[in-house]
């Protein structure tokens, strides 16, 4: 399935050209994160059970939602994927127990833009505080407590926008509340001249 106009192979010169970079996942899902070497295209490990569903339930939805959606902060996912390294003809070990599952999506922080701050939001206050480690990074990820810490009287948007804003992220929980997805985040990041770039991207645990 072609969702953005970039097939496989185009993915696969963009991974090989370069070193992956890994860089911190800053959630609680123990997936692994890295970057192409030019910083276009995230990759995400992910569980079997979650490329299964990505693969035989949710891509297509997702195909015509992004289609019927072109204003969606649903990040850009690409397809999910598997490695199979060498296996040896050891008893017990299959190719299909061995795979590494992968997603690749498009890089969700702009590269070409100053990031001032930037926050990992779940609309809620449960454990949703940046530990020390991440805190004292430069470009640390902040969740919702820290955001009500840092922003106490919220982001100022005109009134028009704010609107708009609504309306698409209301749209984009529906879509994935339908699929029973639960665990996904909505990414907020801030420029120094106070502009402001949202994405969702999703974990894929299901209810």
């Amino acid at each position: 399935m072609n969702i953005y106009g970039i097939n496989p192979d185009t993915l696969r010169r963009y991974i090989r050209q370069g070193e992956l970079k890994e860089i911190i996942n800053p959630s609680s899902s123990g997936s692994l994160l890295y970057l192409t070497s030019d910083s276009t295209y995230l990759i995400k490990t992910v569980r079997d059970y979650d490329a299964k569903f990505i693969q035989q339930k949710f891509l297509q939805e997702y195909f015509q939602y992004v289609r019927q959606t072109p204003g969606t902060f649903l990040a850009k996912l690409f397809g999910v994927y598997g490695y199979i390294p060498y296996i040896s003809q050891q008893r017990g070990i299959t190719v299909d127990s061995f795979t590494l599952r992968f997603a690749i999506f498009s890089n969700l922080i702009p590269t070409n833009i100053d990031i001032h701050e930037k926050y990992d939001l779940k609309g809620s206050s449960y454990k949703r505080d940046a530990n020390f480690n991440e805190r004292i990074k430069s470009s640390a990820t902040f969740k919702d407590n820290d955001f009500r810490e840092i922003n106490p009287q919220g982001l100022k948007i005109p009134k028009k926008i704010f609107y708009h804003l609504k309306e698409i992220l209301l749209r984009d929980v529906e879509f994935l509340e339908k699929l029973n997805i639960m665990d996904y985040s909505l990414l907020l990041s801030k420029t120094k001249e106070k502009n402001f770039f949202f994405y969702y991207y999703f974990l894929f645990s299901i209810k």
